[in-house]
């Protein structure tokens, strides 16, 4: 059987598991099924950040984020869809005690353009991140969708982070805008809102020896192919064990590899071909069987 061939086996019967918006939280190993959705509040939590005003200079503004639908369990490696909400509050105290003074002013509201949360040092995109125009109030509600974003490589435990630093474009109902204000995070401040666990992804694994019985001298060809839970190719190197003893070492190639096993003895041989994995990526076996003849 051709690699190309163990590939389309691979996906036929199941193995490579392709996740769906909501299946990202990695489960037990197994087949397609096995990767089930879990719910679970990953952030929550703020700080208070300086932003500065022209002529008036800085006032204290905090800031809340909290994400219901973030699950706290996610694939390393993995491109999570947009489209998850994220909700929050911005207390503006010190801007409408300014607004106030200002005749007709009613309204309030907010745009953080460019707003990103972090994982870790990864950039999460926060796509419309605002607090839309409306009656004079202390606190501002906040709400936004996360965009498009790819977990880390590296399976572990990440921090979820707010910015150090972001700019605020305030609302009011004025003749004029007011520009783009700076804010940075007040000294003694935690950025922190919460963590994730990135878990390394399952692979799926097929070998099969493209001929069952060789010649004694001949080398035994093994053809592999290894998949991830999401889907992909896997990357990394596949070996050959016998005996306990490793024999052949290749690098996956588009996810395949034909391992040559030489200078196996006479009679039916066990052949462990094992994938190594990676930082994202768990290892997976199979045993094949060779009979070698005279």
């Amino acid at each position: 059987m051709t690699t190309s061939a163990v590939t389309k086996r691979l996906a036929a019967t199941g193995l490579a598991t392709v996740l769906t918006t909501g299946a990202l939280v990695a489960g037990g190993a197994g087949s397609a099924g096995a990767a089930t959705p879990a719910s679970a509040k990953a952030i929550g939590g703020g700080a208070t950040f300086s932003c500065t005003l022209p002529i008036v200079g800085a006032i204290d503004v905090p800031l809340s984020l909290s994400g219901a639908d973030l699950p706290t369990d996610l694939l390393a490696d993995f491109e999570v869809p947009a489209g998850l909400p994220i909700v929050g509050d911005l207390q503006v105290g010190g801007l409408l005690g300014l607004l106030n003074l200002i005749p007709g002013v009613n309204q309030l509201g907010a745009n953080l353009p460019g707003f990103d949360l972090l994982l870790g040092n990864l950039p999460l995109p926060l796509d419309n991140l605002a607090a839309p125009l409306g009656a004079l109030s202390d606190v501002a509600g906040l709400a936004g969708n996360l965009g498009g974003f790819r977990t880390p490589a590296k399976a572990g435990v990440y921090d979820v982070k707010l910015p150090s630093a972001f700019s605020m474009s305030p609302l009011a109902n004025l003749p004029l805008p007011i520009d783009l204000l700076p804010c940075e995070i007040k000294p003694g401040e935690s950025a922190v809102v919460g963590t994730v666990k990135v878990n390394k992804q399952r692979a799926a694994m097929a070998a099969k020896a493209k001929k069952a019985t060789i010649k004694k001298g001949k080398p035994a060809k093994v053809a592999t192919a290894v998949v991830r839970e999401d889907g992909k190719a896997a990357t990394g190197k596949v070996v050959a064990i016998v005996g306990g003893k490793r024999v052949a070492t290749k690098q996956l190639q588009g996810g395949r590899a034909t391992l040559a096993v030489k200078k196996l003895g006479k009679g039916t041989k066990k052949i462990v071909v094992k994938y190594l994995g990676n930082a994202s990526t768990k290892t997976a076996k199979k045993t094949v069987k060779v009979t070698v003849k005279k």
